[in-house]
């Protein structure tokens, strides 16, 4: 009786003892950002956040990542057009708009981009998400680079 509850103590020792990695140290809104940037920005935007030539610009090195949670987050709502020049390249594609998540899951993709590529330990938080999609409500088209500009006053 005694082995097998010393077994079972192990076991559970064992199993508590495990980690997932660097993910392990990761603040939850991180970590759901990232999975979230992972199955739905990743496939254009890399998961190393360089971009992909020809379809979408780089997160990773960019002033976009770093400066404006309000700027990023009409983006992410209703998407973005038009020309858009970044690491000395022209991109010029649409990125659809991703206004079907939630206001806590863009709040999480942005914080992980932030943090990941605009250094930035601010969480955006879902607050900011709802004000901005209220604020926004009725427009029905993507935003393009000088409207972006305009609307966040980052001239």
């Amino acid at each position: 009786m005694r082995v097998i509850l010393l077994i079972f103590g192990a076991l559970f020792l064992l199993a508590s003892c495990t980690t997932s990695g660097p993910q392990h140290h990761k603040k939850p809104q991180i970590a759901r950002g990232e999975a979230l940037y992972l199955v739905s920005c990743a496939a254009c935007h890399q998961v190393n956040g360089q971009g992909l030539e020809g379809i979408a610009p780089p997160l990773e090195g960019t002033r976009w990542a770093s400066e404006s949670e309000e700027r990023l987050a009409r983006i992410v709502l209703h998407g973005l057009r038009g020309p858009i020049t970044l690491a000395d390249k022209e991109y010029n594609l649409e990125m659809p708009a991703m206004g079907f998540f939630d206001d806590q899951d863009i709040a999480a993709i942005l914080t992980y981009i932030r943090a990941a590529w605009g250094k930035s330990d601010v969480p955006v938080t879902h607050e900011t998400i709802g004000r901005i999609r209220t604020q926004t409500r009725k427009r029905t088209d993507s935003w393009t680079v000088d409207e972006l500009l305009d609307a966040t006053r980052l001239k």
